[in-house]
């Protein structure tokens, strides 16, 4: 009668229709149904059907009947891979006793569901406890009668994977000493080819990286793609496992600013994938992703839309012709996203917002945290875009908006949160509500400054990420003050900036400069000017480091340099810097002369031998006046766009 129970609706049918509480076969077909559930990857169904049928078991049953503890143990697997990792925990406990007591502490069911127990420790967090259950198993195992090995091999792959966890929040090196503990036991007892070994490598590989420990982690996903290369015959193969390998590779030498040789790794996995699947599979395009993110980190942003754009046609391709749209037209959406802000980058602002509209048009349908994280990238996009075009309430409504959405996803204290803050602030200054500014800056550089302090072994990547953010957020409460001509407060706030920025700055020079440009204009303005000219000197010299002489941002920073030169009376060195930034290459500087400056220095005109009447028309050309007088010492927008993008980086 029960043998073809094929779904679980049929089984409420059959469940509420009949008194079937004790019925061995209506159990029998239960059991098999959520198997079958089970390989469909139907947890949630299944672990719905048992939790109706376990206590009805052991009301009939007993707890210690070893059908009830089946299907108990077999309940507390379906809740664990259905994400209800509590649920699950609060079954098997008292599940390991009661199998210890009645069967015996090495019989395999005792050690099946002490497993489970175990795992659920990982899912949860409790990575100690999970770490002595791997460990208690793994001398149980070793005591049966007949010792599995291949179970060994396991537990002490999860026993490594543990290790991988503790470096995750932050124990980076008690991580890496239990992955290296674990995987050279494992080295010991399997071919070195054994996948329980080598999904291990990029783990480890990863841990190595944070730690700086560049040379071991390189020479790690070297021996894992030898391996590879052995067991699939060699460079050429389209073996997945291979083509995993080769991605490992080329994700280190990304994250290594290895450029060149990243790229190369993506394409030799883009080649092999293509070969392997076709051009449009989900796994060829991953990889066309990579050479495209690669192409625009090298700063070939050109080349890198080349290579969306031919993604988004194949991802367009995949959504008209799938049967079950919904996970298509996300990824689709994703690439729309990640081209609208290279789109961005070169300037295509009317491209970029049509494709971001698009997005905002098509969540419907998606899962409300893929919605959510869509909706907040692409607010965030299209808040720098507006303000871009100068549409700046606008932009500030996208801003709150992305911020809402981002709220909804993380904790408070989650580090792009405060990168969102960042943008709002941008836009609140845009608009001069400074106080808003000061009460969202504030609170931010607490929660940031806690998490700090809560992480006792924090690595050094997350460390100076998180002291970035708080530079940034100060940063923005600075701008706020220097607005208001609050410049005794923004001095304070600024040289905290530039001191975390110098503790901490591996990114490039450029970084340094709106601080020390804006500090320079309060000193200037406090009438502090030799400290303010140091300031300036800073800048022009890190200007023509970063974008040469005769750059737009260079030719400002001298433009004030100059300025505060002029106000100081130091008509010699004004007239020397002219000349010598022409002599570079630059514009010649023309003052508009308010009569302060006395005769017989060089003053309004370079004093040169110029012969040629080209050479005349070309200085001509190379002009750039500056009225002394009237000369503003403002941020710019192009300072305040900088530092939002900067922050979302």
């Amino acid at each position: 009668m029960f043998d073809d129970i094929e779904n679980e609706e049929e089984w409420y049918r059959l469940w509420k229709a009949h008194d079937l509480t004790s019925d061995a076969d209506f159990i029998a077909s239960t059991r098999a149904l959520a198997f079958k559930l089970e390989d469909d990857g139907g947890w949630q169904q299944a672990a719905a059907i048992y939790t109706h049928l376990l206590p009805v078991v052991h009301s009939a049953c007993g707890e210690e009947d070893l059908s009830s503890m089946g299907i108990q143990y077999d309940l507390a697997r379906f809740l664990n891979k259905a994400g209800k990792h509590d649920e699950a925990e609060a079954l098997a406990d008292p599940l390991v006793d009661l199998r210890e007591r009645i069967m015996g502490p090495t019989h395999q069911a005792t050690l099946n569901v002490r497993e489970v127990l175990a795992t659920c420790y990982v899912r949860t967090g409790k990575l100690e406890e999970a770490e002595a259950a791997y460990t208690l198993l793994l001398s149980l195992y070793t005591h049966q009668a007949e010792p599995d090995e291949a179970s060994q091999c396991r537990i002490i792959g999860n026993l490594s994977y543990v290790g991988k966890l503790y470096a995750g929040r932050g124990a980076v090196e008690s991580g890496y000493q239990t992955m290296i503990r674990y995987v050279g036991e494992l080295r010991a007892r399997v071919d070195r080819g054994d996948v329980t070994l080598t999904m291990l490598y990029p783990y480890l590989a990863d841990i190595c990286s944070r730690l700086g420990k560049y040379a071991e982690a390189e020479e790690t996903l070297r021996e894992l793609l030898i391996i590879e290369i052995e067991q699939g015959g060699g460079w050429g193969t389209n073996r997945n496992q291979t083509c995993f390998a080769i991605s490992e590779m080329g994700k280190f030498y990304a994250n290594r600013k290895r450029y060149p040789e990243a790229l190369a790794h993506w394409k030799k996995t883009e080649t092999a994938r293509t070969e392997q699947l076709d051009p449009d599979h989900t796994l060829t395009l991953m990889a066309k992703s990579h050479v495209a993110g690669t192409l625009a980190q090298q700063g070939d942003i050109s080349a890198a839309i080349s290579v969306v754009e031919l993604i988004k046609k194949s991802k367009i391709r995949n959504v008209e012709s799938a049967v079950n749209k919904a996970e298509f037209v996300k990824e689709l959406l994703e690439t729309y996203s990640y081209l609208a802000n290279l789109y961005v980058e070169v300037g295509r602002l009317s491209d970029a917002n049509h494709l971001l509209q698009e997005i905002l048009l098509n969540l419907d349908g998606q899962e409300p945290q893929t919605a959510l994280r869509l909706e907040s990238d692409c607010c965030w996009s299209l808040g720098m875009i507006l303000s871009h075009q100068n549409r700046l309430e606008d932009a500030r409504a996208y801003r709150s908006r992305a911020l809402s959405c981002y709220e909804q996803l993380f904790d408070p204290q989650q580090m792009m949160i405060n990168a969102y803050k960042v943008g709002l602030s941008c836009s609140l200054i845009d608009l001069e509500r400074y106080e808003e500014v000061e009460a969202l800056t504030k609170s931010s550089v607490g929660n940031v400054e806690a998490l700090i302090k809560a992480t006792a072994e924090v690595e050094e990547t997350l460390r100076d990420d998180a002291y970035d953010m708080v530079a940034s957020l100060i940063l923005m409460l600075a701008y706020s003050h220097y607005y208001r001509l609050n410049y005794a407060d923004a001095v304070p706030l600024l040289n905290r900036v530039l001191d975390m920025k110098e503790k901490t700055l591996k990114q490039s020079n450029s970084e340094m400069l709106n601080p020390l440009r804006v500090l320079g204009r309060c000193k200037m303005n406090l009438k502090e000017y030799s400290v303010a000219e140091a300031l300036f000197r800073r800048v022009v010299a890190g200007c023509e480091a970063e974008w040469g002489v005769g750059a737009e941002r260079t030719d400002k920073s001298m433009e004030e340099l100059l300025v505060l030169l002029y106000e100081q009376e130091k008509y010699v060195e004004f007239d020397k810097l002219i000349k010598a930034y022409y002599t570079k290459g630059g514009p010649w500087f023309e003052v508009i002369d308010d009569g302060r400056k006395p005769q017989g220095t060089s003053g309004d005109r370079l004093q040169v031998d110029v012969k040629e009447r080209e050479a005349e028309e070309a200085m001509a050309r190379r002009r750039r006046q500056v009225d002394v007088d009237s000369h503003d010492f403002g941020l710019d927008k192009t300072d305040l766009a900088r530092v939002f993008r900067l922050s979302k980086q």
